[in-house]
């Protein structure tokens, strides 16, 4: 029967949303997926520093290389990465522990040397559109919060989700385990909520590989 192995990773250390995205997101995916035995949480956080592994380079790299030697054949691997960002990097920032963003070229390379295989890869932060060129791959969907020239929004301290997590997790794949069919609500839900603020639209993007939806078919049939 195939199993999903799955990363929640939080980057930022100074705004506790990103560790509540990494507890709740984990949470979800348990309940819709039964991954909870095979979750990996990294998390900076200056309240809870050692609640979780660090979210830094080294630490990213050793989860999904062992994601990589776990997962079978028909196995599908769930990475939720959440931070700020820029254009093509992923904020790993701690600075008290000396971390270093993550780049869409470094993700790129750790995907390909872990050997993971069929992958949902969720990448939330300002500008994760642009990380889209450099890990879409035809046996991924890659979904990101925000178009590569875009904001996302929400990221406040206390905070329990960012805008697009509380729309793409707790609203949309809590209600479908598809995340084919979450996407487009969960985005037309953000567009709801920026048009009532009068935000600039961040646009979030779906890239659907080709290989990917008949892994996706065989998980959700379990």
């Amino acid at each position: 029967m195939p199993e999903v192995l799955a990363l929640t990773l939080g980057g930022t250390a100074s705004q506790s949303v990103f560790l509540s995205e990494v507890e709740r997101a984990a949470a979800i995916l348990d309940a819709q997926y039964g991954s909870g035995p095979r979750t990996t949480r990294l998390a900076n956080s200056r309240a809870h520093p050692t609640r979780y592994p660090m979210a830094n380079r080294a630490n990213l790299a050793r989860a999904l290389k062992e994601i990589g030697a776990r997962q079978g054949p028909e196995d599908l691997a769930f990475l939720f990465l959440t931070s700020h960002g820029q254009k093509d990097r992923l904020a790993l920032d701690f600075p008290e522990a000396g971390t270093s963003d993550l780049t869409a070229s470094d993700f790129r390379q750790m995907l390909a040397d872990s050997g993971i295989g069929p992958a949902v890869i969720v990448v939330s932060s300002c500008f994760s559109g642009s990380f889209l060129d450099d890990i879409a791959a035809p046996d991924r969907l890659v979904i990101t919060a925000a178009r590569g020239d875009r904001t996302s929004f929400g990221c406040r301290d206390g905070a329990e989700w960012t805008e697009f997590g509380q729309s793409f997790f707790d609203r949309a794949l809590r209600a479908d385990p598809d995340p084919r069919r979450a996407f487009p609500v969960a985005a037309e839900d953000v567009a709801r909520k920026e048009a009532a603020g009068k935000l600039t639209p961040s646009l979030p993007q779906m890239q659907e590989g080709a290989e990917i939806g008949a892994v996706l078919d065989r998980v959700l049939a379990r």
